[in-house]
């Protein structure tokens, strides 16, 4: 038979010592996916110079499309879309999920086991967003824009080894692209 204690239960209903943020070292995270990134493929100055200008172009067409269709956004600005780089996009995302995850409240844990976990999964972060970097065309971030009210995000490299790769029209693959992610923050 099992022992009887007489010291009282704890109190379930009492408050948790808690953090906020989940422990993540975001910096590391951002640096270790542009380690860890390739530039993507090879391109001319001239050859990726005319690709963010024409992305930067249809972006702006394939969003008068999409309110044209859904009629929604109509007398919103239309806000430029940034067409970034491999590691520009990382650093986007590690942003987004430090927004995300800024209030999160979790039970106090001691100060090594905190600074541990937080550069673990700043290192595990920067590996997933390396691998997932070499293959996202676009994104819409919502977090992201000079006053985190949500921008367009279209990954250069990507578009191009995709149009490479695909021996496809780069200019109807760009559209294309831009019409997909313009459709995302509806």
């Amino acid at each position: 038979m099992g022992r009887v204690t007489t010291e009282p239960l704890p109190d379930l209903r009492s408050p948790v010592a808690t953090e906020q943020g989940l422990p993540v070292d975001w910096r590391l995270a951002a640096r270790t996916a542009a380690r860890l990134t390739s530039s993507g493929p090879a391109a001319t100055v001239a050859e990726a110079t005319e690709l963010v200008g024409r992305l930067r172009t249809d972006a702006a067409v394939a969003e008068g499309h999409v309110r044209e269709v859904t009629g929604l956004g109509a007398g919103l600005p239309l806000l430029p879309a940034d067409v970034v780089d491999r590691p520009a996009w990382a650093a986007a995302a590690v942003d987004g999920m430090r927004s995300l995850t800024d209030g999160a409240r979790l039970p106090t844990t001691p100060r090594l086991a905190r600074a541990v976990t937080a550069r673990t999964a700043g290192l595990q972060i920067g590996g997933v967003l390396a691998y997932l970097g070499g293959r996202v065309l676009g994104q819409y971030d919502p977090f992201g824009g000079p006053a985190q009210e949500g921008r367009l995000l279209l990954v250069a490299p990507n578009i191009h080894a995709a149009h490479q790769a695909l021996d496809v029209s780069s200019t109807d693959f760009g559209l294309w692209v831009c019409l997909h992610e313009a459709t995302a923050p509806r």
